[in-house]
């Protein structure tokens, strides 16, 4: 095992153990921590099966963004593993499982899940279908998202 390796490991464990600890979105910062650091030292498919854990960890959570973020999170090491379509499918899944949610947070989380995805189609080469999803965003949220929206429209069109 590497040095990089087992520092990860170690790493992780850490977050791991601070996520269980935390409640709120205060989790949210260790969770995209436990994700990244594989994704860090080039180790995807273990940043995939963290993710894995901890949606399953953070499903009965009595704070649902804790969920909603692994569950964000697990989109994003679902394409450093080069499973775009997956990614876009969870995308889509997550998107419908929390579009009526009144907490701002989790809209937040929905929305940055959305944007993630309508990169992941123009990688795919459905670039039409990226740019609806931005659509739809500009169209539901008019100003709330602008900026995240103009800087996705950016690698969508980097012309404009």
């Amino acid at each position: 095992m590497s040095r990089a390796t087992a520092t990860a490991e170690q790493a992780v464990a850490a977050w791991m153990s601070d996520i269980a600890a935390q409640s709120d979105g205060n989790a949210h910062y260790g969770i995209e921590q436990a994700v990244r650091t594989y994704g860090h030292v080039q180790l995807p498919a273990q940043a995939l099966a963290v993710a894995d854990q901890l949606v399953a960890s953070t499903g009965n959570d009595s704070d649902p963004s804790k969920k909603a973020f692994a569950e964000y999170m697990k989109i994003k090491a679902l394409h450093w593993n080069g499973r775009d379509t997956e990614a876009i499918t969870l995308a889509s899944t997550f998107n419908q499982a929390y579009v009526s949610s009144t907490r701002a947070r989790i809209q937040d989380i929905r929305i940055s899940a959305q944007l993630y995805a309508s990169a992941l189609h123009l990688r795919v080469g459905n670039p039409l279908i990226g740019d609806s999803i931005l659509a739809v965003i500009e169209t539901a949220h008019p100003n709330q998202y602008r900026d995240w929206v103009r800087f996705y429209r950016n690698i969508q069109n980097p012309s404009q």
